[in-house]
């Protein structure tokens, strides 16, 4: 049976920017698609898969309601960007700017980065996601100065080290990214991504020699990069750009190589992005209903994503964050009761002595969440 295609388009304008909504069922793949675009420029597309026996009528439906979706996804994303930007509340301007990055809505989550640094210019996390951000969006300059803050400030962390590399080397400061995707690997010998951009750094090195027999014997030894990285990732040898990105350079082609190598990581962090939106989708929609059943499932999300993609900094400081809050919340629970039994029998000492107890632990547990969120 052939199937009608149809069109949804809806626009929406935050921030002097337009934000336009296309969805349509896409015949050849099966799929209902929602892209999105901000001031013309693509940013994410959203597939919802649907099976061959789906009638016209539940077709047009489901393209309906999947536009209807994605679109008040993104109105909450904006007014809680609008929202949270007044309450200047960093541990949720940090968790929206998350979100905002992932779904590819990058100057948003710039924007709210900034905010966050200016409110406490100590927030190493903010620091790195605004570098990443910035090298998405081509801001060089700014992606240096800030993944620079970022390892100021927590000069131990590998991903901080990391992105900063890979700001250097776009800069062009070659010898300075490869120091740093050294201090990486000291770091944290199982980098799987930090491996390989070492490996992308020394091949456009060795690229840039102008004698081809120095540059043939330089370059001898660079799978050696790539091929540490796949051993910590074996799913990395199922792709053809990276087999015949390794082919290039046994061939001395470092402009291939390069081009073929940099798609791989390309791939490899978008795999990566729609697995964490997926997984996070209803977690990454702001609400202030944040309930202890919607931590246990962020908890089990990051728990089996942390099973693929163990060295993980921030996957891993996230699950702490959450194991953290929910203590906080159940904490908060046994002080209301203490708050319940006094107000029906007054003058219980031990029961007041023990509300005051845990009012002053669940102090020092905010603290903890602070510096583990780069507030403290």
């Amino acid at each position: 049976m052939n199937m009608e295609t149809y069109r949804l388009s809806s626009k929406l304008r935050e921030n002097e920017r337009e934000y336009l909504i296309q969805t349509t069922n896409d015949v050849s793949q099966g799929a209902v698609a929602t892209t999105i675009f901000v001031d013309g420029v693509r940013t994410d597309t959203y597939n919802c898969p649907y099976p061959d026996e789906l009638s016209q009528g539940d077709l047009l439906t489901l393209v309906k309601q999947t536009h209807g979706d994605r679109k008040t996804e993104l109105e909450d994303l904006l007014q809680a960007c609008q929202k949270i930007s007044g309450q200047g509340d960093v541990d949720a301007m940090f968790r929206l700017s998350t979100a905002l990055y992932y779904r590819k809505l990058y100057r948003d989550a710039a924007d709210l980065s900034v905010g966050i640094t200016r409110l406490n210019a100590e927030h190493h996390q903010a620091h790195h996601l605004l570098a990443k951000t910035s090298l998405v969006l081509g801001r060089t300059a700014e992606a240096v100065r800030s993944a620079s803050e970022a390892v100021r400030l927590r000069p131990g962390y590998a991903d901080y080290r990391n992105t900063l590399a890979e700001a250097l080397l776009t800069a062009g400061a070659v010898a300075e990214a490869i120091a740093e995707l050294e201090s990486a690997i000291s770091i944290n010998l199982y980098y799987s991504e930090a491996y390989f951009n070492l490996g992308l750094a020394r091949t456009f090195e060795v690229s840039q020699i102008g004698d081809p027999e120095q540059r043939s014997e330089a370059g001898e030894r660079l799978a050696e990069c790539f091929k540490k990285a796949q051993l910590i990732h074996p799913e990395l040898g199922n792709q053809s750009d990276y087999r015949e990105g390794l082919n290039a350079l046994g061939n001395h082609d470092y402009v291939l190589a390069l081009s073929l190598l940099k798609r791989v990581r390309e791939n490899q962090r978008e795999h990566r992005r729609q697995e964490f939106v997926e997984a996070n989708r209803r977690i990454m929609t702001p609400d202030d209903s944040w309930t202890g059943e919607a931590l246990n499932e962020q908890i089990r999300s990051l728990r089996a994503q942390l099973a693929d993609h163990s060295n993980y900094l921030d996957l891993q400081t996230e699950l702490a964050r959450c194991y953290f809050e929910l203590a906080g919340r159940l904490w908060d629970q046994g002080i209301d009761e203490c708050g319940r039994i006094l107000e029906a029998h007054a003058g219980m000492v031990h029961v007041e002595e023990s509300m005051q107890q845990a009012r002053n632990l669940r102090a020092a547990l905010s603290e903890t969440v602070a510096t583990i969120t780069g507030r403290g």
